[in-house]
């Protein structure tokens, strides 16, 4: 698929090339009006089926319980982990892929297919209805040195007094942008979320850039119930504005750090 001249195979090898980003865990929500389970044993048993390894926790909570309270949690460590609740469901993913670069493979394979078993199974014991669905990818900019990490941060933005970059400050950099997408032939309101964060990890003390993207429907008036092709087709055409949201940031970069050298 070609999108503004680029291939999105080409947008891969482009930010492997310019900048060192990682992937670095993914969630999906589904959020819902409505979950009708007759037997959680029966789910709980084909869900460890089709997705081999899993370890599961079945908690008996009351049904006046809130909605977002999970009563069933599934993990397999270092891969995925699913909480089940009455009014969300939500998946959390990491990766095996040795090469956490491959953003397209882990985006368009890995998590594409997992989320089909997933949806495949609570479609078949479960009665569900989806009202809005959320998507947040986090990757990180391998390893900064220090005293150029909020330097780096700094080169998205004019010279402006108001802000601190020295290296003492943090920094969280927080956009939000109201859209329409069609999907389907059917016209979604979108809240397009773009967050820039510095952050350290405690075991190395290394300094880390997380970009995290983060898409989710706001829903009109009327109930809007997403089926299996809608929620295909979201988690498609958002993998790929992230990798050409990745490649331009990369690019950015990129430039910005040759002019300084």
């Amino acid at each position: 698929m070609i999108l503004w001249g680029v291939t999105i195979d080409t947008l891969e090898w482009r930010i492997n090339m310019n900048n060192n980003f990682s992937f670095y865990n993914l969630q999906f929500v589904y959020f819902l009006s409505s979950l009708n389970i007759l037997d959680r044993s029966k789910l709980m048993a084909q869900l460890k089926e089709e997705l081999k390894g899993t370890k599961e926790i079945i908690f008996p909570i009351p049904d006046d319980a809130p909605a977002d309270f999970p009563f069933m949690i599934l993990n397999k460590p270092g891969s995925y982990e699913i909480k089940i609740a009455k009014g969300r469901i939500d998946v959390n993913f990491e990766t095996n892929n040795s090469d956490k670069t491959k953003f397209k493979e882990i985006l368009e394979k890995d998590f594409f297919e997992f989320n089909i078993k997933l949806f495949n199974v609570l479609e078949e014991i479960t009665d569900f209805k989806i009202k809005d669905v959320g998507f947040i990818i986090r990757s990180i900019k391998n390893k900064l040195e220090s005293e150029n990490i909020n330097q780096t941060i700094k080169m998205f933005f004019s010279d402006n007094t108001l802000l601190s970059f020295d290296n003492d400050s943090d920094i969280l950099i927080r956009n939000l942008k109201k859209e329409k997408i069609n999907i389907n032939d059917r016209d979604i309101q979108l809240n397009n979320i773009i967050l820039l964060n510095t952050i350290f990890f405690d075991k190395n003390k290394d300094r880390f850039l997380l970009l995290e993207f983060d898409r989710n429907t706001f829903p009109k008036e009327e109930l809007l119930n997403f089926d299996k092709e809608f929620v295909n087709e979201f988690i498609k055409k958002e993998s790929k504005d992230y990798l050409l949201l990745l490649n331009n940031i990369s690019s950015f970069l990129q430039l910005k750090e040759s002019r300084s050298e």
